[in-house]
């Protein structure tokens, strides 16, 4: 049972970007208990990816991506014990990353060790960076890690479906920000001036009203102000205010195509004189690439495979999409390869208290040990 390796796993703190003694223990053990490669593969200062690869006896060239992330957000207000101090009660291990994510670390260890594939290579990333900007996957592929990768499985929480429930889409998200220009004015001649304030209001009506992109199973792409910024000095007219839009994303939208989208949308307010100039919009600055939205084919052979064994272990499987955005996105969009979450059960996830259930993380293992037996063939 990996509770001991999890509670080692949870012992560590990895909050992003204080990777490098979780990615060093897992080195470690990874080098003592399977028959992989090990590699490193240095993503920042102090930040390392740590991959295993194990090749097939009789390989056809072609690879399943295990891929976990070592990373986890920062400590939260109302801990009732040491977040890395993992301790186990009701049959529940409570500790910062237990359920998000190194319950599913623990079993892509314990996967490493104990699978010895006869056709099809076996490739386990764990990534820094998840919680952040993903930096770590993006490396990954750009390292020219994934090659021959095929399909690829995440043991990310279910979240509602706990232990249950199959991941096999997720909603993309994009940021942009927006400068309006007006014209300045002495306050006590508002009428001299066009306030860019109230130009701000006017475009974001606009934006609300946009039809995006809808999908039967993830609804709307959803464009929406969460920041918004103007002041004047002294007694006068704003003339510059500054929004940013975030925005859900499903398919077929895209980061550019919202951006296009936007755009378009201010040009014709613009033509029409309902905006004095015509706005700056532009992605808000990020070091790597928006993640896109993906969706499988529920029908698809590797979607009914991990069904039929998730069902097997558990009892019932639950195929759904995720709104929210996870490395699950990159490896979709870049490798072009279908790419799955199945997580153990628990609760907290970015809240003080994290748990995963302890007979959940034992199933996992078997679910994933079963899937990887019944892909494993010529």
């Amino acid at each position: 049972m990996p509770q001991q390796l999890l509670s080692s796993l949870v012992a560590i703190d990895s909050v992003f970007p204080k990777e490098k003694a979780l990615s060093e223990f897992i080195q470690a053990w990874a080098k003592d208990h399977t028959r992989c490669e090990v590699r490193t593969q240095r993503v920042d200062d102090g930040r390392f990816n740590v991959i295993l690869t194990k090749k097939a006896k009789h390989s056809t060239g072609k690879a399943i991506l295990l891929a976990g992330h070592i990373d986890t957000v920062p400590v939260v207000n109302g801990w009732s014990q040491d977040p890395h101090t993992p301790t186990v009660k009701d049959g529940k291990l409570v500790g910062l990353g237990a359920w998000d994510m190194k319950a599913g670390d623990a079993v892509l260890l314990e996967c490493a060790k104990e699978f010895t594939p006869e056709y099809l290579d076996l490739v386990i990333a764990f990534t820094v960076d998840e919680e952040n900007y993903s930096a770590g996957a993006h490396a990954l592929i750009d390292g020219g890690f994934c090659e021959g990768v095929q399909s690829v499985l995440v043991p990310e929480p279910g979240f509602t479906h706990g232990d249950s429930g199959i991941t096999i889409g997720r909603t993309g998200r994009a940021s942009f920000l927006v400068k309006i220009i007006g014209k300045s004015a002495h306050g006590s001649f508002p009428q001299e001036g066009v306030n860019a304030i109230t130009q701000a209001a006017r475009f974001l009506d606009e934006v609300s009203a946009i039809k995006f992109a809808h999908d039967e199973d993830m609804g709307d792409t959803i464009a929406y102000p969460r920041y918004i910024h103007s002041l004047a000095p002294g007694f006068s007219v704003p003339d510059v205010c500054e929004i940013e839009i975030d925005c859900k994303m499903v398919p077929p939208d895209t980061a550019n195509s919202v951006l296009a989208q936007l755009q378009d949308m201010a040009k014709k307010l613009h033509k029409k004189k309902v905006l004095l100039h015509l706005p700056e919009i532009r992605f808000k600055p990020r070091p790597t690439p928006f993640c896109s939205p993906y969706k499988l084919d529920r029908e698809s052979a590797f979607v009914k495979t991990c069904q039929e064994i998730v069902k097997e272990v558990k009892g019932k499987a639950v195929v759904f999409i995720r709104e929210s955005v996870a490395d699950e996105c990159i490896y979709a969009e870049r490798l072009q390869v279908p790419a799955i979450c199945i997580g153990p059960a628990g609760g907290n996830a970015h809240q003080a208290d994290e748990y995963v259930e302890l007979k959940s993380v034992e199933d996992l293992k078997k679910i994933y040990l079963n899937i990887l037996n019944k892909l494993d063939i010529r």
